[in-house]
């Protein structure tokens, strides 16, 4: 389950998120876009995670939010990141593909809403309902209506699709993804180390508590705690 695609075409993606700019951005209102991302500059920005700072064992997911195979894999990386609480955390950057066209708006809509605070609430939005939007021809109003749902400023959201700033987070994870060799999405790290993709959520499992155990952590099921003493009425 992933969507594949030949290394040369990186440079075409990087190339499209100019292309994509035009289009998030009809409105003659909001901040004229980014056309030329090859002039943007990658902007240094606290990476996305889930989990806990601290963990021993990093799952890094390079992800595309119109990519079927992504939005499959999604609830089981949740899963992931629920099982084993303290001990794991992911970390999400964009690779948006060139054979999906409303991949790179979608990424550009994460990341304006990141910087509201709320970018796993768009991320999980993007994903959760993926099929409404991925075939439209131009999905920014679609986005902006996701952005009133999780509550932050529409204006505000619209000019941030539009800068170079969001821009050039969006081309920061993509050169990170190029140093990483990523080929297709999802594409997984297991601290730092690429990861077949596993099949099932029990594959993950398997894999993740290998690494936890040569951190030095490794899992400890949780066992139940006792029957609370009944309350006397």
């Amino acid at each position: 389950m992933k969507d594949n695609f030949r290394t040369p075409v990186i440079i075409g993606a990087v190339g499209l998120i100019g292309v994509a700019l035009l289009l998030v951005s009809s409105d003659p209102g909001t901040k004229k876009p980014v056309t030329n991302l090859n002039s943007t500059t990658p902007v240094a920005y606290q990476t996305h995670i889930r989990g806990t700072e601290g963990a021993s064992v990093v799952l890094t997911e390079f992800g595309d939010f119109q990519c079927p195979a992504c939005g499959t894999y999604e609830p089981i990386v949740r899963k992931i990141i629920e099982r084993y609480g303290t001990q794991v955390k992911l970390e999400f950057k964009n690779f948006p593909l060139p054979m999906h066209p409303n991949a790179v708006p979608a990424a550009l809509a994460a990341e304006a809403a990141g910087l509201q605070g709320k970018f796993w609430e768009m991320h999980d939005l993007l994903y959760a309902r993926q099929r409404g939007w991925s075939d439209l021809r131009n999905p920014s109003a679609k986005f902006a209506e996701y952005a009133k749902e999780i509550g932050i400023d529409q204006e505000k959201f619209a000019q941030d699709v539009a800068s170079s700033e969001v821009a050039g987070h969006v081309k920061s994870d993509m050169k990170a993804g190029e140093s990483a060799n990523v080929t297709y999405t999802p594409y997984f790290l297991l601290n730092g180390k690429k990861l077949d993709n596993p099949k099932t959520e029990a594959d993950f499992n398997v894999v993740v508590e290998a690494a936890l155990k040569d951190a030095g952590t490794p899992y400890v099921a949780p066992t139940s705690g006792p029957n609370p003493t009944p309350s006397l009425q």
